[in-house]
């Protein structure tokens, strides 16, 4: 059994346009099919082949759909991302370097299920597999990039071209935003006991937060050298000048504020019951974390301090 993305399964209550839209794009263009969709605690927005046995041969396609995403991107932006995301995994095309770039989160998934057994077989395959995935990811970075470029091209045949690069571009700072600002500022707090994880609700606090950051005087220098990233070693990323190049622009430029995110848009009024879930997973997560760090020194107060990583928020 195969570890899958932790978080919430859309469905015909909380998600409904979401779920439509999905179709919509399945309707106009020849994709993958897609056998399982969740919202993710991460900023992300994956298609992960998970094998349904042992071999990565016959797998099922999960999309991962990261709750933050949804939060920080606008209606236009976010589809635009989307259907490129379930483009490049499109039937019949760049079957070889998709393969390879696919491959990259597949082996990496091997380790992480095997990680989980307990079984003595299960951690001899582990001490095999974690190694080779760490040396796959770097094997395949240069296939990787290559087919991100590739989506940006089949990309631009159907979607418009300002729209791609707004999208592309505010996932970039988002993402770089909430691993360097915002996921370690609340590590921080529950670490020197200042708030507890349950008090904390990230997700409701998430938009109005970043929006403040997105303000900062800085921001036009972030945005300037995302604009000059030409090389991106190491990597799964094409470095993001190549990417502007191939969508006919030559410059990054700060995003407009916006009211309606893709989150309030799809969810619509179940944006707040969705919200308070995707808070309650991450407490959830962090707790686990909290209560297992506690364990291995021989602690029980919830609140000591602890190694929680950026990852594991």
């Amino acid at each position: 059994k195969f570890v899958l993305p932790e978080g919430i399964a859309p469905d015909e209550n909380n998600a409904k346009r979401l779920l439509q839209k999905l179709d919509d794009i399945k309707q106009e263009h020849r994709i993958a099919n897609i056998h399982q969709i969740v919202f993710t605690r991460r900023h992300e927005l994956n298609v992960l082949k998970v094998p349904r046995f042992g071999l990565p041969i016959w797998s099922k396609n999960v999309l991962a759909i990261g709750y933050p995403l949804l939060q920080t991107m606008t209606p236009e932006h976010f589809d635009s991302a989307l259907t490129r995301r379930l483009l490049q995994y499109s039937k019949g095309r760049n079957i070889v370097v998709n393969w390879l770039s696919f491959m990259r989160r597949t082996w990496t998934l091997y380790a992480t299920s095997l990680k989980e057994r307990k079984g003595v077989s299960d951690l001899i395959h582990y001490c095999f597999f974690a190694p080779y995935a760490s040396f796959y990811r770097n094997f395949a970075v240069y296939a990787s990039q290559k087919d991100e470029l590739i989506a940006d091209e089949k990309a631009l045949i159907v979607c418009n071209d300002r729209d791609l690069l707004k999208g592309a571009q505010t996932i970039r700072i988002t993402q770089s935003t909430l691993v360097q600002y915002f996921w370690p500022k609340l590590n921080e707090a529950i670490k020197d006991n200042t708030s507890a994880p349950a008090h904390i609700r990230p997700y409701h606090n998430l938009p109005s937060t970043l929006a403040t950051l997105l303000n900062s005087e800085n921001i036009d220098s972030w945005f300037m050298r995302l604009s000059q990233e030409d090389k991106n070693e190491g990597n799964p990323e094409a470095p993001f000048a190549k990417r502007m190049e191939a969508m006919g622009h030559s410059k990054a430029s700060v995003p407009s504020a916006f009211d309606v995110s893709a989150a309030n848009h799809y969810f619509g009024d179940q944006y707040d019951e969705l919200t308070d879930e995707m808070d309650a997973l991450w407490t959830s997560v962090v707790q686990k974390a909290l209560l297992l760090e506690n364990l291995e020194t021989e602690e029980t107060d919830m609140l000591l301090p602890f190694r929680l990583s950026i990852e594991a928020a």
